[in-house]
């Protein structure tokens, strides 16, 4: 039998590890998205593009709370393994369609894997860092999920735009395929340990959320929102300045690692001081980089991308980070799930809006929206209270 430590440690690597994993082949959508858009024999505009990152996020949305309320019935770490397969293989499936229609169809039912990693993995490492140290933690899996991120427009640059993103796609797919299969084969012999001691055969009362948790939800729907269309049309924004494709990519990697900074940075400095403070200082830079935006030939582009990258990234840790202040244990699970499929809906619906936006008025014009929108979690976020609660272990 592991010892307790052994027990978190070991849930934190498999929780990190498994959300490198879906964060990099649920981001692969970000340059598959500007590849496709350059394809001639697609030519989509800013709105199918939004329709497209709407349908593959809201999947996963969609999908969080079903899993979320299984892990009662089925191993957590089972059911995260077998989401990141799904995602893997609707990619592989993507690469051979051949319409604007089925790449909608594809990334849909692709989508819905990805609904599996967020609300269990953080939850299992909810649960092994409840004495202690629990925000860190989770900031950890969410930067772990960054470094996936990361390696989204890595693999855009050096295989997607280099093969052809058809032929890259399918090279980027079977080779996830097979890290995962062998990674499996690993750690099979840890799963009896994620296994909550709540676990039984039957789902579990759905959870009624407080007012602190609804005001808490409110505020990750816009933040996911941001994040989500940012990081979708901040690409094309950069293109409408004549930047070429690599370039563009080179700045969304800088983007992404400011992001992955921000996350773990925000993890660590929420157990230091107060979630407010954290929050104005993320999305007060947030809004006045947006802002600033609407000068973006003027400005250097790639230490701005880095701090631009911590502020959108940076809320999410201390917001997830809340539910163990507002949340009874036992109902973690769920709660997550709920957490996430609203965090998800922002996600699919901010990109749609913008995308329609962004073709009747102008690309660069939408990025006061984002501003507008950052400044609004920071007015939301003095209504969330740290409500403190007893858990039973």
């Amino acid at each position: 039998m592991l010892p307790l430590n052994k027990k978190s440690k070991q849930a934190l690597i498999f929780g990190s590890l498994n959300h490198v994993v879906s964060d990099f082949v649920f981001a692969l959508m970000v340059p598959i998205l500007i590849l496709i858009e350059e394809d001639p024999s697609l030519s989509i505009n800013y709105t199918q593009i939004g329709i497209i990152r709407m349908v593959h996020t809201g999947a996963a949305g969609i999908a969080q709370i079903p899993f979320g309320l299984i892990t009662n019935i089925f191993n957590e770490a089972w059911l995260i393994i077998i989401g990141n397969l799904w995602v893997t293989i609707g990619l592989i499936i993507l690469s051979y369609v051949q319409t604007y229609p089925s790449v909608v169809f594809i990334s849909l039912i692709g989508g819905l894997g990805g609904g599996a990693q967020h609300p269990l993995a953080t939850n299992l490492v909810s649960r092994s860092y409840e004495n202690k140290n629990q925000s860190t933690a989770i900031g950890t899996v969410n930067f772990a999920g960054d470094i996936g991120k990361i390696l989204a427009p890595l693999c855009g640059t050096f295989i997607l735009a280099s093969l052809g993103w058809r032929k890259g796609l399918k090279f980027t797919g079977i080779s996830t395929l097979i890290f995962i299969s062998i990674y499996l084969l690993s750690v099979l012999k840890n799963f009896k340990y994620f296994t909550s001691k709540t676990t039984s055969n039957k789902i579990p009362d759905i959870y009624k959320p407080s007012l602190a948790f609804m005001v808490l939800c409110c505020a990750l729907f816009i933040d996911s929102g941001i994040r989500t269309a940012a990081i979708t049309f901040i690409p094309f924004v950069l293109k409408s300045i004549d930047l070429d494709t690599e370039n563009v990519l080179f700045l969304l990697t800088a983007l992404l690692i400011g992001g992955a900074i921000g996350k773990i940075l925000c993890g660590w400095l929420n157990e230091r001081y107060s979630f407010i403070s954290i929050v104005l200082f993320t999305k007060g830079t947030t809004a006045l980089i947006f802002f600033m935006f609407m000068f973006a030939e003027k400005l250097p582009l790639i230490p701005l991308m880095l701090v631009l990258g911590l502020g959108l990234n940076g809320t999410s840790s201390i917001l997830y980070g809340q539910v163990g202040k507002t949340v009874p244990i036992d109902s973690r699970s769920s709660s997550y799930a709920y957490l996430y499929t609203l965090g998800e809906i922002g996600s699919a619906t901010f990109p749609f809006l913008i995308g329609v936006l962004s073709d009747i008025y102008s690309i660069t014009l939408t990025n006061s929206i984002f501003g507008v929108c950052a400044l609004i979690v920071i007015g939301i976020s003095f209504f969330i209270k740290d409500a403190q609660i007893k858990n039973k272990i």
